[in-house]
């Protein structure tokens, strides 16, 4: 039996074909299945972990092409991958916030009701500052003022 900090058998096979795909190459589950000698597929444990830990360990991002396969993707497939995370991060502060209202609302000791309203400050700042950014403006800027005519006098004061 291995011990729970160990891989499986099955994770360090997907591991190691994940290290092998070139940077772009897709490849099926149906592929990778025929290569470790087991069926693998998009829920399957040892493919998830494999992910992560290529991920950790050796710095490659693997994408899930849905229902199909998967791909290593390259520095412009990682930072596309971000979004859902922002997504995530945003309903998680947000969930935070009213739960955090909800737990001021009741009648908690002093400590307790510091530490629910800091918590609640720090993800409503989170909540606030992760959304889309904001358009500039959507008002019309006004035109530039006119020049001023030249004074009469402008002249004679600077001696010309």
């Amino acid at each position: 039996m291995r011990k729970p900090f160990e891989l499986s058998r099955e994770t360090e096979q997907v591991l190691a074909v994940f290290r092998f795909v070139a940077m772009g190459q897709s490849m099926t589950f149906e592929e990778l299945s025929i290569k470790v000698g087991f069926r693998v597929t998009a829920s399957s444990g040892a493919y998830h972990s494999a992910r992560r830990i290529a991920e950790r360990d050796d710095g490659i991002y693997i994408g899930t092409l849905r229902g199909l396969g998967f791909f290593r993707g390259t520095g412009e497939d990682m930072a596309d991958s971000l979004h859902p995370f922002r997504k995530r991060i945003r309903n998680a502060a947000g969930r935070m916030v009213k739960r955090a209202d909800l737990a001021i609302s009741n009648n908690l000791p002093e400590d307790k009701h510091q530490l629910a309203f800091e918590l609640r400050n720090r993800a409503s700042i989170i909540h606030s500052t992760s959304g889309a950014p904001l358009a500039a403006s959507n008002r019309k800027r006004a035109p530039p003022a006119p020049a001023a005519p030249p004074h009469p006098g402008a002249k004679a004061l600077r001696g010309v």
